[in-house]
Parts: structure tokens; C-alpha cells; sequence
């Protein structure tokens, strides 16, 4: 929420009445009634009204229809998105370098901006790109019209 997030989730909204997570708590009782979760969710959201919006300079264009399209056509043998992000991950997670030339670019990017005090916004590519000073498009394999000429401009 401090760096911008559009939307917070909550993971059961009403409390289960069988099964194993009948006892984990939700915003609603079985009944539907409200619970403390309820209200805590409530007073959060009226804080969260309260703050500014943070306003990023960078954009880092995410696009699934063009990690999709590398399922079709992979940019090398052995590049397979999803896998490509795990093997990073389980490589950060072990502490641990990852493989040579393994590397999320999507993550590696956001991270090497976040670790310097840049304020970055994740976009689909129909957003809108004029406010920011940078964009950063690392996995960007389609491109259309329009996103060429906000790209170029």
C-alpha cells in the first residue's frame, strides 16, 4: 500500500461452515453477519482513504499476451517464462546465485528500481504512458500500433 498498490485482498470473506477452514476467521460470519475482521477491514480502508497517491516515474510494462506468444515461439530453446521466473526464485529463495543468464527481467528490473528509491507502477500495455519519465519493457514480445508510437514518442 506504501508504494502504491491499487487494491487490497482478503482471503475469506465469510467464514467457512464445513471443512477444514471452518475455523480460519473471515470478514463475515457463517451467517453473514459481520465479524471483528470486518471491522478491522473496515477502519483500515477509511485509513487507507486518508493517504496520498504515490505517483511513479517509472512504468514496467507487463503483458501476458506476450509471454503466452513465447509458449508459441520461445526466444531460445531452453527460455520457457514460468519456469525461467521459478528457477530465479528458487535461486533467491536457497540464497543462492541464480544459473548463468537465468534472471526474471521483469523482477530484476522492479528490483535493481525499488532498491534505489524509484517509484515504479506495473502497466499492461494499453496503459497510458505519457506521465512517466521511463519505461521499462523487458519481456515485451507483440507490439501493436499504438503502443509503438507511445513507445517512440
Amino acid at each position: 500500500v506504501a508504494h502504491g498498490a491499487d487494491a487490497v485482498v482478503y482471503f475469506r470473506w465469510r467464514r467457512c461452515r464445513q471443512g477444514q477452514e471452518q475455523y480460519h476467521a473471515g470478514l463475515r460470519r457463517q451467517d453473514g453477519s459481520p465479524d471483528r475482521g470486518y471491522r478491522e477491514a473496515s477502519t483500515a480502508a477509511d485509513e487507507l482513504f486518508d493517504l496520498d497517491s504515490v505517483d511513479a516515474s517509472v512504468a514496467l510494462v507487463h503483458d501476458y499476451e506476450s509471454l503466452w506468444a513465447t509458449r508459441s515461439q520461445p526466444l531460445s530453446p531452453d527460455w520457457v517464462y514460468w519456469n525461467h521466473l521459478r528457477t530465479y526464485y528458487d535461486a533467491l529463495r536457497a540464497d543462492v546465485e541464480p544459473p548463468s543468464g537465468v534472471t526474471s527481467s521483469l523482477r530484476t528490473y522492479y528490483d535493481a528500481l525499488r532498491a534505489r528509491g524509484v517509484q515504479v507502477d506495473i502497466v499492461s500495455p494499453e496503459a497510458t504512458l505519457e506521465r512517466y519519465d521511463a519505461v521499462v519493457a523487458p519481456t515485451l514480445y507483440l507490439v501493436g500500433d499504438e503502443l509503438s508510437t507511445a513507445l517512440t514518442d
